[in-house]
């Protein structure tokens, strides 16, 4: 559906079960820009070789775009990523760069695993775009990750995109991570 101020998305499975929802609305994000300045953090626990491993991220080759963590912590992390350019995605009018996005929400599941144990992202509150994807050249991304709010069972944060040189690019508000119960298919050795 959609009306003068933006656009209500819905994805429904073949029994007509909503499965995913999303409002879109014109407008603006409250900035997160580098919302870790001043913040201590810790050197990442894992090496650039081990975020992708069965103890960590479970992400295929064309979807590893961390390419280092420079500090994580209770309050946080920060992190360089890889866009599309980089890792070959097809060149495509995106709006932002899905490969750094994904890489964002990477983060956010290392980071909920470094306090919490493992854990997905359920919910995205707000998505700002600063500058299209198309508009920028290709380079590493700079990702600011800030947690707001943990519980045993789950985390909320705000992760900020910008270009090496500072320019933003996209804004992820109110990212909530749950913690992924005991008993999924997890280290489940396949026959």
């Amino acid at each position: 559906a959609s009306g003068k101020n933006g656009a209500e998305l819905e994805l429904r499975d073949m029994q007509g079960v909503l499965r995913y929802s999303a409002a879109i609305e014109p407008g603006t994000t409250k900035a997160v820009a580098e919302p870790l300045n001043g913040t201590d953090l810790a050197k990442s626990p894992w090496e650039r070789t081990e975020f992708y491993s069965p103890n960590a991220l479970f992400h295929g080759e064309d979807f590893q775009v961390i390419q280092s963590i420079e500090g994580l912590g209770p309050k946080g992390a920060r992190a360089t990523l890889s866009g599309i350019a980089s890792v070959g995605w097809p060149d495509e009018a995106w709006e932002t760069d899905p490969a750094v996005v994904d890489g964002a929400l990477q983060l956010a599941i290392l980071c909920g695993l470094h306090t919490i144990g493992q854990t997905l992202p359920l919910r995205i509150g707000k998505v700002g775009y600063a500058t299209p994807a198309r508009a920028r050249a290709g380079g590493p991304i700079r990702c600011a990750l800030l947690v707001r709010k943990q519980t045993p069972d789950h985390v909320v944060c705000d992760i900020t995109l910008s270009a090496s040189d500072g320019t933003p690019i996209v804004d992820l508000v109110d990212v909530e991570m749950y913690k992924v119960p005991s008993g999924t298919t997890a280290n489940v050795a396949t026959a």
